[in-house]
């Protein structure tokens, strides 16, 4: 599929995701909900946005010492936040992940271990959001366990996170499992990409062997995720909606994996339908789920305006330095 139709594809379902929602909620109460937001309380959750782009820098940066790569903090997090710039505001034909790959690999000059670091971090992070939404839903089973649908829910994040802390826990077996499985899959046997995967499994090997640095990265991914759950709480303070935080903390988790199925723009409309969808079987109101939603994308837009800036003044500096180089 070309990069131009799957562009045209993510639009048009976000614009389908968005009409559905237009039709299904009452605005009002909606508006009424974003007219008496506390600015002071929604000033607070972006500044935690904020500083969980830095522990993202942070974990990224453990990542790449895992396989000997070094980059200067301050400039890793600019790459970091044009990356997130990249992902919201030009999510088109060329993907955060691999901006953040290719400003990596100019750094380092080592592609496929700047690939693998930027694997492993989702990896990671994928592991730490079931990990959480697991520990919440297990602390607190009588809380959601009466609601059918997102009672099997939970059980297959439970069991996700449970395979996830197994490759974790002994990355050589699960190392095996996937190099075995490529065996078998005849799409893996086309030699170019066969010989690429295999490539690219040892490296993440070389990272799954620092089980330090592994586990260390882990534990950072584990604080930014219950950062974001924390940041829900204190939008849902700022609206003024009554909600349980055993719930925010199982039910966001799953609502940001699902936002990583590419079917719109940015996970517009998406995060909203999950939202109601999900905040529903809770007894929330959608009014409250979609605004709980739009408020949380608020933050996102705002965090990612600042790597539209970190990018304007890398691309100014990239500039002044060919000029001078003339």
């Amino acid at each position: 599929m070309s990069r131009g139709l799957s562009l045209g594809l993510r639009v048009i379902g976000a614009c389908l995701l968005l009409a559905g929602l237009l039709y299904f909620i009452d605005v009002d109460p909606l508006l009424s909900l974003f007219g008496e937001m506390s600015l002071s309380h929604y000033g607070l959750a972006f500044a935690l946005v904020i500083a969980g782009t830095f522990i993202s820098t942070a974990r990224w940066g453990l990542l790449l010492s895992s396989v000997n790569l070094r980059i200067n903090y301050f400039r890793l997090l600019a790459i970091y936040y044009i990356g997130s710039f990249f992902n919201v505001y030009l999510p088109s034909t060329v993907g955060g992940d691999v901006i953040r790959i290719a400003l990596a690999h100019k750094s380092t000059g080592r592609l496929l271990r700047s690939g693998s670091s930027v694997l492993a971090e989702r990896a990671l992070g994928l592991t730490a959001l079931w990990t959480i939404a697991s520990v919440a839903f297990l602390l607190n089973i009588p809380l959601l366990w009466p609601t059918p649908a997102l009672r099997g829910i939970l059980l297959c994040v439970t069991a996700g996170t449970a395979v996830s802390l197994f490759a974790i826990g002994f990355p050589q077996r699960m190392h095996a499992i996937l190099s075995a499985t490529l065996t078998f899959l005849p799409v893996w046997r086309l030699p170019f990409l066969e010989k690429g995967m295999r490539k690219l499994l040892i490296v993440l090997a070389d990272i799954a062997s620092r089980r330090s640095t592994l586990w260390l990265s882990f534990g950072v991914s584990i604080v930014f995720q219950l950062l974001s759950v924390v940041v829900k709480i204190i939008v849902c303070e700022a609206l003024h909606i009554d909600i349980d935080p055993y719930v925010l903390f199982v039910i966001s988790p799953i609502i940001n994996t699902v936002v990583m199925v590419p079917v719109s723009i940015a996970g517009i409309g998406l995060r909203e339908w999950s939202s109601v969808v999900l905040f529903g079987m809770a007894g929330i109101q959608p009014e409250q789920a979609v605004a709980i939603s739009l408020a949380t994308f608020g933050l996102i837009l705002g965090n990612a305006l600042v790597g539209g800036g970190v990018y304007l003044v890398w691309n100014i500096r990239q500039a002044a330095v060919q000029w001078s180089e003339e």
